[in-house]
């Protein structure tokens, strides 16, 4: 087998699995997307402690999504008499349209601030690189998720 067999048989391994990653790459396109690069979403939240600790808070997402060179997405919360709010950033990967993963968690400090989320985001921040959700409903402007680790379920409201 000549060189010239190899290169082209090489080539054609090269072209094969590029349009192979961008056919997958546009088969998960998702939904909770509605075709744009980025949305605004809103929610929130109640947290119960056991020693009878209520906390209302909101958070608003920033979620972008791009099918090559993603951005990064943002969350700011604002926690009900607290003086300042929690502000992250995270990628987001979408997978076979209704599951999300958020990787490689950034906070401004560098840490997690331990007064301005529940002491279980505060353990799985701490402890995980990257969180899965899927997507659970969805209907016009809402969509609902249950975080694969720790359970529960959260809806959100699309503002944009």
């Amino acid at each position: 087998m000549s060189v010239d067999n190899v290169l082209k048989t090489l080539l054609c391994l090269v072209v094969i699995a590029t349009v192979s990653n961008v056919g997958l790459k546009l088969r998960d396109i998702p939904e909770v997307m509605d075709g744009k690069h980025s949305l605004l979403y809103y929610s929130n939240n109640l947290s119960f402690s056991l020693d009878g600790d209520v906390l209302f808070s909101e958070d608003y997402h920033t979620i972008n999504h791009r099918l090559f060179f993603n951005q990064k997405s943002h969350t700011s919360r604002k926690i009900y008499g607290e003086p300042k709010g929690a502000y992250f950033s995270y990628y987001t990967q979408f997978y076979d349209h209704g599951l999300i993963q958020f990787s490689d968690f950034t906070f401004p400090s560098g840490e997690v601030a331990r007064n301005n989320i529940t002491e279980i985001e505060a353990h799985n921040l701490r402890r995980i690189s990257e969180e899965k959700l899927q997507v659970i409903y969805k209907e016009g402007k809402a969509v609902c998720y249950t975080k694969l680790l720790d359970g529960g379920v959260k809806c959100l409201v699309r503002r944009q």
